[in-house]
């Protein structure tokens, strides 16, 4: 695999910000964080690779230790076992959600909680998703079956 350049890694770690806001709790300083250090990758003016290989990452305004280290992994693997375990807490769906005008991540995290795997279902963009069967994650995948279906969990 190729390293992820700097609008890459910018992503993942906004991607990281928003699961990390819906988490629950109070980790919205820690969200804002990975924000901030997005925003600084995306409007870096030295080349990304040479500050990564010269391991200067913490002179970018908004890049502390903690964030240097998440960034380097995701620079060379893509991925941060912390951004795959907030993955597996919420459906890709739930994260659509944070682009309604209005719907501030409690409000999202709110409607998660209460509607539960029913929301993941048929969360994709143009409304697809796949039954869920007991047991299973609360992933759906549009590409497993049409839009016609719905989740047989709504019932439940």
């Amino acid at each position: 695999m190729s390293k992820a350049n700097a609008p890459q890694v910018a992503k993942l770690l906004r991607e990281h910000a928003q699961r990390t806001a819906l988490r629950g709790g109070n980790p919205y300083y820690r969200a804002k964080a990975y924000s901030r250090a997005a925003d600084s990758l995306a409007a870096l003016a030295e080349p990304f690779d040479r500050l990564v290989e010269e391991e200067r990452l913490t002179e970018i305004p908004g890049v502390g230790e903690a964030i240097a280290d998440i960034i380097t992994k995701l620079h060379g693997t893509g991925t941060h076992p912390s951004l795959e375990k907030l993955r597996k807490e919420l459906p890709d769906g739930v994260l659509e959600m944070l682009t309604v005008p209005g719907l501030r991540p409690e409000k999202v995290l709110r409607l998660y909680k209460d509607l539960g795997n029913r929301l993941a279902c048929g969360s994709g963009s143009r409304g697809e998703g796949r039954p869920h069967q007991e047991g299973e994650g609360t992933r759906c995948s549009a590409a497993d079956q049409g839009p016609a279906e719905s989740c047989d969990l709504q019932g439940r």
